[in-house]
């Protein structure tokens, strides 16, 4: 049996008895009300929703906007520490003569604790610029223009400077004091280091394909873990007790470098050029380690 709704719920079937010609109107339900209050707040409730997808939006945007002008303002404050940078070492080398004045003077050294100093608050990419200007100065080794140079030219050190990160692709950079020099993630795929002194310097996780070291370029006990050095040039180099856990070195020309003592774990050695290069246990080859 069909179970019968009370009237005032306004559920179910309901039956009118009314008189020929007489009009009845039933009085007012629960349901009825309820539909009278259903449609308002259905509605309300999709202008609310609307309005906070509306708002989520807007905060979305504000959030990328405010993200982007904190990375132009980021980008900004880095032009301005490098040109300030610039600014301060041309001062040293044109009025104060710093190319020409002796090691260890009051202006060479100056110039390098403005280095030092301005290293620190620069990131990854302008750190590589300072590198690059200090090599074009003549500053930083003595590239072949400068040749003629006079013997006092006060080289700037980056002995254990703060270079992580530094984009340094394709640079020529040689004769360049970076021992102990912190490198870390730097890019130097196709950098030319040739004769730059990176004793015991960190490389971790460096991009060093296909970059340029010679015979004279020493890396003895440089931290080299994960680094990439596909297609490398490392003819004759000095990587005695170097890490190279984890190295790419697919490709790379060993001949004649002196890996004695290095520790080799996990390094890719695949196309790898052996000849006459000795390996971590001195054993001299023309095959592989």
């Amino acid at each position: 049996m069909a179970m019968k709704w009370p009237e005032w719920t306004g559920l179910g079937q309901r039956t009118f008895t009314q008189a020929p010609g007489e009009v009845v109107q039933p009085s007012k339900t629960a349901w009825d009300w309820l539909q009278l209050l259903i449609v308002p707040a259905v509605l309300a409730g999709a202008v609310a929703i609307y309005n906070q997808l509306q708002t989520n939006q807007a905060n979305t945007r504000q959030t990328e906007q405010a993200a982007e002008d904190r990375k132009q303002a980021a980008v900004s404050n880095q032009d301005t520490i490098f040109e300030n940078y610039v600014s301060q070492m041309s001062i040293l080398m044109i009025s104060k003569k710093l190319l020409t004045s002796r090691p260890n003077s009051p202006v060479s050294k100056v110039g390098q604790i403005l280095t030092a100093g301005f290293l620190s608050a620069m990131d990854g990419p302008r750190r590589g610029d300072v590198v690059r200007f200090l090599f074009r100065a003549g500053l930083l080794g003595n590239p072949p223009q400068n040749a003629g140079q006079p013997p006092g030219l006060p080289l700037i050190s980056l002995a254990s400077a703060d270079l992580h990160g530094a984009n340094l692709a394709a640079a020529h950079v040689v004769e360049a004091n970076l021992t102990g020099a912190d490198l870390t993630g730097a890019d130097l795929s196709g950098a030319d280091l040739a004769t730059s002194n990176l004793d015991g310097a960190t490389l971790e996780r460096a991009n060093l394909s296909h970059a340029i070291l010679t015979a004279d370029a020493n890396l003895v006990g440089a931290d080299l873990r994960g680094a990439n050095l596909t297609g490398a040039s490392l003819v004759g180099i000095q990587l005695k007790t170097a890490y190279l856990n984890g190295a790419n070195l697919s490709g790379a020309d060993l001949t004649g470098a002196d890996l004695t003592g290095a520790i080799l774990t996990g390094a890719i050695l695949r196309g790898a050029i052996f000849r006459h290069t000795t390996c971590p246990n001195g054993r001299v080859t023309n095959t592989h380690c």
